[in-house]
């Protein structure tokens, strides 16, 4: 496991549902991921892209990272081609692995696995990192695509006291990225 992702499993969290909504801020700034694909980010958030051999990282966050080093609301995704080419393991045994490890490591997590089409697997986890100050939910989408041999993590991430104002944001970039995953539209 890259440092990155150590790192990542150890800022997850679970979110709770949420009963009613607030108003979502209007959408402004399409997040470009490739030239055939985009989210839609709230007006005024700040998008950000890295591009590494077999790795594209897309960051879509109220927060600056360029300015602060990093974001307490938002959407990272990474998405990993050639997966089990470069890592040796299907991406669908490293979705339960490190799903497992969640669970793990944040103990009343909840975890929910779908098959949206042959070879398309999604393993959704919600976790409360109480680690962190303020405490933070995080919802993660495990995408494993046999198909293509590539392996996506999409996680939305926000303070828990603000949640109830900012998950709107992240339900609707989980649901655009996954929309784009399933009509085979991803970085």
């Amino acid at each position: 496991m890259t440092r990155f992702s150590v790192l990542l499993l150890l800022s997850l969290c679970a979110a709770p549902a949420v009963a009613t909504q607030p108003p979502v801020k209007p959408l402004a700034t399409p997040a470009t991921i490739t030239q055939e694909t985009a989210l839609t980010a709230p007006a005024g958030w700040h998008v950000r892209r890295e591009v590494r051999p077999g790795h594209v990282a897309v960051f879509v966050s109220k927060e600056d990272i360029a300015s602060n080093g990093g974001f307490l609301t938002g959407l990272s995704i990474n998405s990993h081609a050639r997966f089990q080419a470069t890592r040796g393991m299907a991406p669908l045994a490293y979705a339960q692995r490190m799903a497992e490890v969640m669970r793990e490591r944040y103990p009343g997590s909840e975890r929910t696995d779908r098959t949206m089409k042959p070879g398309l697997d999604v393993i959704e986890v919600r976790m409360l990192d109480q680690s962190r100050l303020p405490n933070t939910l995080l919802l993660y989408l495990l995408v494993a695509d046999s198909n293509t041999d590539t392996f996506h993590l999409a996680g939305y991430e926000t303070p828990e006291p603000i949640f109830n104002a900012e998950w709107p944001h992240g339900d609707r970039l989980l649901a655009e990225f996954i929309q784009l995953v399933a009509d085979g539209r991803t970085p």
